[in-house]
């Protein structure tokens, strides 16, 4: 949740991973407020230990003003975020720059040691997914 302290600076509360997200959104001009609104938020299923990700599914309003994106003439886009091995499991593409670029084995190799880097250095660093989908599924293919 973002609020405004007694200066009038926003200051973000709740969960550090769900504020940690909502503040490298905002880094790139993408608030939280108006994606919520643009693309409302119409299934979830939480993270697990098993599953090791979190899955939520968004109505793309046809107005939403997104302009060329991957999901501009889906319904819904689906949005998942989790361990970066898991998310490279599940993963066929990248996004370079503002392209989508198959994830071949070299690719894989660099998130990979990129991961374990960080992951030495102390950071705790998730993967983010999305999908085009034209229906609602069921949740076990969601």
């Amino acid at each position: 949740m973002v609020e405004a302290d007694d200066d009038g600076e926003e200051q973000l509360l709740g969960d550090p991973t769900e504020t940690a997200l909502v503040a490298a959104a905002a880094k790139f001009h993408i608030e939280k407020s108006d994606m919520d609104r643009r693309r409302p938020r119409v299934a979830e299923i939480p993270f697990t230990s098993e599953r090791k990700r979190m899955t939520t599914l968004h109505q793309v309003l046809q107005d939403d003003g997104s302009g060329d994106t991957p999901w501009q003439n889906a319904s819904y886009v689906a949005c998942t975020k989790g361990a970066v091995d898991i998310m490279l499991n599940l993963s066929k593409y990248v996004w370079l720059g503002d392209q989508r670029t198959p994830l071949d084995d070299e690719l894989r190799q660099r998130i990979t040691d990129a991961n374990s880097a960080l992951a030495q250095e102390g950071q705790r660093v998730l993967g983010f997914a999305f999908a085009p989908v034209s229906e609602v599924p069921d949740d076990q293919n969601l």
